[in-house]
């Protein structure tokens, strides 16, 4: 029998759980903080559930039922929770402030460490296409990260619109995937030989190629008004200007990067996207944007923006940083030569709020305070009949 976990899992050890347990905690308040309420769903649906988010088949984790139903593991947690609002939250007073901390299940490599089991803290904000919405939700992001203590975080903020409105003279299909398979890589020489091949006009051609124009500030999005005349772009354009004015009323707009060159793997985003990353690291911490046209998929058209949090890799990135804090143990351990007093002892202090680890071998003090040392535990008392001795 092999003693290792299966590619894409891995074991948590005590310390490491406790330590994501208080990140968990840090969130938890957070998600309290600006009213948004925890939700669950549960870890496998059906695989048409997730295959209307836009997850396939190869992604998936699929299994048969003893009804030969094909059910999947989740693999996301945006796309349950719209089925939960056209389902169960239907006539909840809109908008939802939703939130979430669970794990998913996906064969995808992509992200840090290359897992297919990751926790995802994440919340969605249901039934607002204000693009007042769409900042808080870039701001509630970065508020969950400062509460865990990443420092640095940028967020790059791009919209799906634009992409789309420029692609509109391109007729070619083949050429319109490549060209949004090259952004998505980040394959710029790739970009300029299929763009510069594409039946697309010449200034479209120009803007797409000049990648390095189409990032930084807010003066990206003026630059590029003076570069396209389509009425569609400068719809997008005006909405993220507007978005981005509105997270400096959160004092969040220095961590914004503007990047009209970005686009999504998923295609169920319709307006502002965003990501976040430890520039320092290169680590993908956050993603999501606006995506008004899933809930449509299960019977009930709503607007929708939320975000999706990779607390492994906040973790990771914690750790790099210097960040990950040293846990003390604050456990006793209680022997004694009567093991009834013992037992009596840790019962009278478990009462209390205390933590006890109690002796089940009956050791001597000296072997008491060795095992407690081995242990890591600096408290310990040892019990017998004339009395109670502490160190």
């Amino acid at each position: 029998m092999r003693a290792q976990t299966p590619r894409g899992v891995k074991d948590l050890l005590p310390a490491d759980v406790q330590w994501k347990q208080q990140l968990e905690a840090a969130i938890r308040q957070e998600f309290r903080s600006w009213g948004y309420h925890e939700v669950a769903t549960p870890t496998f649906e059906f695989f048409e559930t997730f295959n209307r988010g836009q997850a396939t088949f190869e992604q998936a984790y699929t299994f048969l039922d003893q009804d030969g139903q094909l059910l999947a593991l989740r693999s996301d947690l945006t796309t349950p929770i719209a089925r939960m609002v056209a389902s169960r939250l239907r006539r909840a007073p809109k908008p939802l402030r939703l939130a979430y901390a669970a794990n998913t299940f996906r064969y995808d490599s992509s992200h840090v460490g290359g897992g297919r089991e990751r926790c995802q803290a994440g919340a969605e904000l249901v039934g607002t296409g204000s693009s007042s919405a769409d900042a808080e939700t870039i701001a509630f992001a970065s508020a969950l990260l400062a509460s865990l203590g990443v420092a640095e975080v940028q967020f790059d903020i791009g919209h799906v619109q634009f992409f789309h409105s420029l692609m509109q003279d391109c007729h070619s299909k083949t050429d319109r995937v490549s060209i949004r398979q090259a952004l998505i890589q980040q394959d710029y020489v790739g970009l300029q030989r299929v763009v510069r091949a594409s039946g697309l006009p010449e200034q479209t051609k120009d803007l797409l190629c000049d990648t390095d124009r189409l990032r930084g500030g807010p003066e990206v999005i003026d630059y590029v008004r003076q570069r396209t005349d389509c009425a569609e772009a400068w719809v997008a354009l005006d909405n993220l200007s507007e978005i981005y004015r509105t997270t400096e009323a959160y004092g969040a707009a220095s961590q914004l990067h503007i990047d009209l060159s970005m686009v999504k793997t998923l295609d169920y985003y319709t307006g502002m996207v965003f990501e976040g990353c430890a520039p320092q690291m290169g680590s993908m911490l956050v993603s999501g944007g606006r995506y008004d046209g899933l809930h449509a998929q299960f019977g009930e058209d709503l607007p929708a923006v939320g975000f999706a949090l990779e607390l492994e890799a906040a973790m990771q990135i914690l750790e790099a940083q210097g960040r990950r804090p040293k846990l003390t143990q604050d456990t006793v351990f209680a022997a004694g030569d009567d093991h009834s007093l013992v037992v009596k002892y840790a019962a009278e202090q478990r009462a209390a709020g205390r933590s006890v680890e109690v002796d089940v071998d009956g050791l001597s003090l000296a072997e008491a305070q060795h095992r407690a040392a081995e242990r890591g535990l600096v408290h310990g008392v040892y019990i017998s009949q004339s009395g109670l001795r502490t160190w």
